[in-house]
């Protein structure tokens, strides 16, 4: 990946890899029902759908009902060459969406390990998303070999923001339970524009066992094919 600062190790734990999904992707025992796994699966653009989901995904939250209608959800997502990219619904919680909630998903998700304490304190968010979001589905990171200028205007014009470290991670976890792979979990990394550390973007990929490598350093100009980044967009209030 170039020279690279990891600022958050994978450590410690071992967590289960529970591959083919089913599982809640956080390292913790009682998969969720398999038949609100069938029904998302089936209907993945379904409002009702995608909150039952994602009720049994966070029951610690108070999740209300998504407020896109299918249109909207089915919506493209354009990537940068005009590529058009696959997406998913989350739910962002308020509690998770600073810094401190980085400590909390490391707590919440345990086969993060150590990197989400180590880092939480450090990560600036441009922007504090809370509510539902659309993102990239794909596992391999999404507008590929691109610099943080291409990056800012295209999400710019897409009227799409930069993806944080937290949606990022929320986003893996949940494609792992629903699709079982984590985002960027084949030795590729996504630019994360909406959270930085001192001045440096953050840039992140997941291990197959789920945990979670946070790093700084890439230069804004650098591009490489295992090097993307990822967006989110928000029509709705929370």
């Amino acid at each position: 990946m170039g020279n690279k600062e990891s600022v958050g190790n994978s450590l410690g734990r071992n967590p289960e890899d529970r591959q083919g999904g089913g599982g809640r992707g956080d390292g913790s025992a009682g998969p969720i029902d398999e038949q609100l796994l069938a029904e998302y699966r089936l209907r993945p653009n379904n409002p009702e759908a995608i909150t039952r989901i994602c009720r049994a995904f966070l029951p610690e939250v108070n999740i209300p009902e998504c407020d896109w209608t299918e249109e909207e959800i089915v919506t493209p997502i354009i990537g940068l060459r005009g590529i058009i990219q696959p997406g998913i619904m989350i739910y962002l919680p308020e509690m998770y969406n600073d810094a401190s909630g980085l400590i909390r998903l490391g707590t919440r998700f345990p086969a993060l390990t150590c990197t989400a304490t180590e880092v939480g304190g450090s990560v600036i968010s441009e922007h504090r998303p809370s509510g539902w979001y659309q993102i990239e589905a794909i596992s391999e990171p999404p507008n590929p070999s691109s610099t943080e200028e291409a990056l800012r205007g295209h999400f710019k014009h897409q009227n799409r923001d930069g993806q944080t470290l937290q949606a990022y991670v929320l986003g893996s976890q949940f494609s792992k339970l629903v699709f079982g792979r984590y985002f960027d979990d084949d030795y590729s990394a996504s630019r994360l524009l909406g959270s930085r550390i001192a001045s440096w973007v953050v840039d992140g990929r997941f291990h197959n066992n789920g945990s979670l490598h946070v790093m700084i350093g890439q230069k804004p100009q650098d591009v490489r094919i295992n090097l993307g980044g990822r967006s989110m967009s928000k029509l709705k209030a929370a």
